[in-house]
């Protein structure tokens, strides 16, 4: 299980109460639009050779722990690399609530006016559920799961049980599939968007020690898009790992592995 962190980071910004034209304007002034184009088409080339050579694989497994893997492209040794749901707990384990209106903090904060970017493994958001109405863009006619509108309801439901409202019950969520991942992150950057959700992970070792803590090409791309657009707050999963039995030598540390290992954005999640 995770425990988030900072989901709505960005919230604590009073100045950041909505986020307007010109706050989009000067973050993008901000932005580094020619690079993040370069590496959009260098991205676009790179899944083109990548689709090729994933076609023969299985588009969802199930991996030794039960989980359902979704087939995201194949690493630089040739192999598949498949997304995996990471599970999160309730708004109540961030003490967000003391954010809220009427919370002790005084900051009276709802994210009204914030558009998060919203990646998942399996698919995308409910659109209709009760906490989510009108508050969620489907940008792509990917597969609705419930694991994704889990996560969107933990950050946005706007509470009408009030026992499922979300951390920023006032904010937006343009919702997509995590295959195509970073080339859709930038174009979320160039646009002016500031804060984006991924509650999957990437390639999971699955036991493979070698690869835990390594910092992959895939990291790299991350850390490029990170870099390249300073004021875009990645919001990554750290991975389920803690309790599997893995890297039992080092007390169960040092198990985040590719994407997660990226250095320029901010874990959501811990795993315990």
């Amino acid at each position: 299980m995770k425990k988030i962190i900072v989901i709505i980071l960005i919230l604590l910004f009073n100045k950041i109460h909505a986020q307007n034209i010109k706050d989009r304007i000067k973050i993008v002034e901000q932005t580094n639009l020619s690079e993040l184009q370069q590496l959009s088409k260098k991205y676009i080339k790179r899944n083109k050779k990548l689709s090729k050579k994933s076609s023969g694989f299985k588009k969802t497994i199930i991996n030794s722990k039960g989980n359902i893997g979704y087939l995201s492209g194949v690493n630089s040794k040739g192999l598949p690399e498949y997304d995996f749901d990471d599970n999160l707990n309730a708004a109540l384990t961030s003490r967000v609530t003391k954010l809220w209106s009427g919370g002790e903090s005084g900051l009276n904060l709802s994210g009204k006016g914030v558009e998060i970017g919203h990646w998942e493994a399996g698919g995308r958001a409910k659109s209709n559920h009760q906490e989510l109405q009108g508050r969620i863009t489907n940008a792509e006619s990917s597969p609705r799961t419930s694991h994704a509108t889990h996560t969107a309801g933990t950050m946005i439901a706007s509470g009408v049980n009030s026992e499922a409202k979300g951390m920023a019950p006032l904010a937006t969520i343009v919702s997509r599939m995590s295959d195509n991942d970073e080339i859709e992150m930038i174009d979320f950057a160039i646009n002016g968007g500031i804060i984006s959700n991924h509650s999957y992970s990437t390639g999971d070792p699955d036991g493979e020690i070698n690869l835990y803590g390594k910092y992959d090409n895939r990291a790299v791309q991350w850390d490029e898009i990170a870099y390249n657009a300073p004021y875009y707050l990645i919001c990554k999963s750290a991975g389920n790992n803690r309790n599997d039995g893995v890297n039992v030598s080092d007390y169960g540390y040092d198990i985040i592995y590719t994407v997660s290992g990226a250095k320029k954005y901010t874990y959501c999640w811990r795993s315990r």
